[in-house]
Formats: structure tokens, sequence, C-alpha cells
């Protein structure tokens, strides 16, 4: 799932041409009568094909069933086989965890090696959103693995392993600063509290222990909040002009003496565009701002070779240069914030969801039935914004959000289907309800607010491959629940005839 597309392609593939040659069609009916999630997946897909009848984009809804094949395929063949035994899930588990660390040093090899590397393409191979709902995943399995194996494992033995694990949870989390990974720090921090309720805990006191650490955190995280932030504004009055670095940004701007200083220390005149395709005006100003400098030609002058090129390249704060960083991420999403707040929301992706997200309720809005249909969706929102005069916004770029996709390509009455055959699916599944399934669960649900998860090959995979596996762990315990139930009536029978002699 996150080292080829290529690969991940044919191993869906070949896993469905093995499962048709295969055969056994009698026990896979039956499997697949009984499998609530299975049903489930089929009546998404289903949903997705009916809607498309009656749509003037026809190839584009095609396109899109064809994305979310997996999602059809890979719980046909998981849920109607022969489920894995817990070793083969622990071999599947050890393996996907250890690809996830190779990739983590893979990006870590491309940002020190790679200069100006965009923290975008840190993974070359799948998107930095969707990697980082892997490594969520990753935390929470290494987590249950060490709680369920402290079990029958010598104590020495296993202190070691929760060391490790501990030291590979914080270059997990090192990484993610990396990424800068808002989506993933968010979902961390609902699993955060909801760990007392996810872990299981069979004494008493270590559930209290767990609500103690939590409340330690909350309180950590929110001192800091309130550190940066105040850093951030200073004496600044939040209902003003642009505020960065504790100082308005477009305050005592001398743009004609700025002309003249930048002509002193760049060739580049002051209107041309930086590496990264800012405007130099615009990227000096918040430099100054940012450094305490005047904004005319004697702050301009004052600027080192190093804080020219700075500029140039486009970068507008210098604690932006900070990487990683948890002040740079945090005054990044400031300025987006105050950005939003004077009403500039261009080349902000996160106030652009906000915008998106805006114009997708609308168009769901007009359409709250039945939707507009599997293929007409991004056709609906570009016409949205045409006529909400929003025409700013990249109309390439879909809602970023899942939820909110759905409604407005099946209204209330597709969303209403495929909402009700899933919580059927994880009612009727124990599987489905362990802490495991629940943290897995958790992620997938909160990564649909932010994006189109399902929107590409490795957000369906995420979506359904670890589901279907988890779905079949109660199903591989049958057996052996059948075999001790055997031996005990066995028993049971041997006592019955002693006491009868």
């Amino acid at each position: 799932m996150t080292t080829s597309v290529f690969l991940a392609n044919m191993a869906w593939v070949f896993l469905g041409v093995n499962w048709l040659i295969e055969g056994d069609w009698r026990e896979k009916w039956r499997r697949a009568r009984e499998s609530r999630l299975l049903h489930a997946f089929l009546v998404l897909m289903a949903v997705h094909l009916l809607w498309l009848v009656g749509n003037e984009y026809v190839a584009v809804g095609l396109d899109d069933i064809r994305q979310k094949l997996p999602l059809l395929v890979l719980p046909l063949v998981i849920l109607t086989s022969k489920p894995l035994s817990r070793k083969q899930l622990g071999g599947l588990a050890v393996i996907y965890l250890a690809t996830v660390t190779v990739m983590t040093l893979v990006g870590l090899v491309r940002f020190l090696t790679i200069a100006d590397l965009p923290y975008r393409n840190i993974i070359p191979t799948i998107s930095h959103i969707r990697f980082g709902l892997n490594i969520c995943f990753s935390i929470c399995l290494v987590i249950y693995l060490v709680t369920t194996l402290r079990e029958g494992m010598d104590p020495r033995r296993w202190r070691l392993l929760l060391v490790a694990s501990g030291l590979w949870i914080a270059w997990c989390l090192y990484f993610l600063f990396l990424l800068q990974s808002y989506t993933s720090f968010l979902i961390l921090l609902v699993l955060l509290l909801a760990l007392p309720w996810l872990v299981p805990v069979r004494h008493p006191r270590l559930r209290w222990y767990l609500l103690g650490g939590l409340l330690l955190a909350l309180v950590g995280i929110a001192s800091a909040a309130v550190w940066v932030t105040n850093d951030y504004y200073g004496d600044c009055r939040r209902d003003g002009d642009k505020v960065e670095n504790g100082s308005y940004i477009y305050h005592d701007v001398d743009s004609l003496s700025m002309a003249a200083g930048w002509c002193r220390v760049a060739e580049e005149p002051l209107d041309t565009k930086t590496d990264n395709g800012y405007s130099i005006y615009s990227t000096l100003v918040r430099y100054l701002n940012a450094t305490h400098r005047s904004k005319d030609s004697l702050g301009v002058v004052s600027l080192t070779p190093a804080d020219v090129s700075t500029v140039k390249q486009g970068i507008a704060n210098p604690i932006y240069l900070l990487h990683p960083s948890v002040r740079k991420m945090a005054y990044m999403a400031l300025f987006e914030y105050e950005s939003y707040r004077c009403g500039d929301i261009k080349d902000f992706s996160l106030l652009e969801r906000f915008a998106l997200w805006r114009n997708a309720w609308r168009v769901f809005s007009r359409y709250p039935l039945l939707g507009v249909g599997t293929g007409d969706v991004m056709a609906a929102c570009q016409v949205q914004l045409w006529q909400d005069g929003m025409y700013l916004i990249d109309n390439t770029k879909s809602a970023h959000n899942q939820y909110l996709i759905f409604l407005m390509a099946f209204g209330l009455v597709g969303v209403t289907l495929i909402v009700f055959f899933f919580v059927r699916a994880v009612a009727k599944t124990a599987a489905l309800r362990t802490p495991l399934a629940c943290a897995y669960l958790l992620i997938l649900l909160l990564s649909f607010i932010g994006e189109n998860t399902l929107g590409t090959l490795a957000g369906c995979l995420f979506a359904v491959f670890p589901w279907v596996l988890l779905a079949g762990i109660s199903e591989s315990d049958e057996p052996n629940k059948t075999n001790r139930s055997n031996r005990s009536n066995k028993s049971n029978k041997q006592s019955s005839i002693t006491n009868n002699q």
C-alpha cells in the first residue's frame, strides 16, 4: 500500500484472478451470505453504479468506479475465503510495520539529500496525508501487539519490547513532523483522548493511570498552544490588519523606498516571482516584518545575503526555515487563519477547504434527496463556484471531504443506505468492535473530514484491507473454539461415566 502503485494494483488484480480460479463456490456462497461487512461493501459499490444512471458525465463516473474497484474485489476475495489464522495475521502485521518503517527511512534519506524538497514529496510513492494515516494505524497496531503479547511472554523480554516500541513510536512522531501532517496529529490527538477506552485494561488502577496521563498531556498541549499563540500575536489586537510575529504586516510600508533598497541587494526587480511562484514584494514585506526590520530601504539594505536568498526562494518568515518544528507548523496555521480572517484564501490549502466545503454543502442543498449522481459531482461543484463568484479558487480540486462528496453524489437516500449497512456490519460482527478495529475505524472516519480518502488507490486500500482482515479474526478462531468445546464435552462425558461407576 505504501511502496508502489504498480505493485499494489497488480496485487489486488492477482488476488481476484486467483479467487476465480480457486473455485469452491458453495463454501464461498455460504460465507458471502453470512458476511455483513461484505454486504456493506457490495451496497457501497451498487450505489455508485445505480447513481450513474442519467448522469451527464458518465465517463467520469465510470472512472471513479474503476478507481474504487478494490473496495469490491478485496472484500469479496478475503471475506469469502478461508480466514487467516492469528499467526498469519501476525506475520502480515510484521511485514506491514516493516514496510512503513522502511518508507520512513527512505523519506528521511530524501529529505537529507535533496535540497529544498517539498514536504509533500518526501514519500515518493504515496501522498503525505495518506502515508500519515498508515503511520497512525501502525502506532495503534504496535500498541495493540505490545499489550496482547504481554501475557505468556517473559517479563524481561516484554520490557525490552516495550522500550523498542516506545522508541519506534517516537521515531514515527518525528517523521510526522517532517511530513507536516496536521491531519495525522489531529487524529492522534483524538486517539489519545480515546486511549483509556481503546486499550484493553484488566487492572482497574491502570485505567485511572491512563486517565491521569491523558489529563496531563491535554494540559501540556493547551499550555503550548496558548504560549505559541501569544508569541505569534504579541501585543497586537486581532481585529485589524494581518498579524505575524507580533506586529502588523502591512503597517508603515514604504514601497518606493523598498524598491530602491532592493535594487542595491538583488538583481531581480521587486515585481518578479520567487522560486516557488509567489511575489517577491509580498514575500519581502512579510520577511521584514517577521525579522522586525523597518519596511523601507534601510530595512532592505540591512538584509544579509542569506536573507536575500531566503526571500528569493519564497520563504516569508525565518521561522519557516526551522524544519521540523512544532512552532513552524503553528505559525503557518495561524497565518492561514489571519489570511482567512482578512478575506484572503487563495493558495492556502486549509482555507480553501473551508470554501470548498461550503460550496459542496450548497450543491447538496440543491439536490438533497438523490444527489447529482456519481459522475456529475465535479461539474456541479465548478458551476456552484462560478455562481457564487468564487472563481479564484482552484476549481479542479475536489471537496476534500468524503462525507460531502457522498452527500452531493447520492443524496440522503444513497448515504442512508450505505450508512445503514455499515452500521449493521459493525453491530453484527464482534471483531469489528475490538480496540484495534475501533481505533482503525476512528482513523478512517476522521480522515474523511479533510480528505477525499477514497479518491485514490492508496486511500481505497487503506479503507478496505485492514478492516476486512480484522473482520476475519473472530472467524479464524472458530475452529479452535470448536475443538475446545469438543474436548470439554469429551471430558464431561468421561467424568459422568466415572461418577456413575
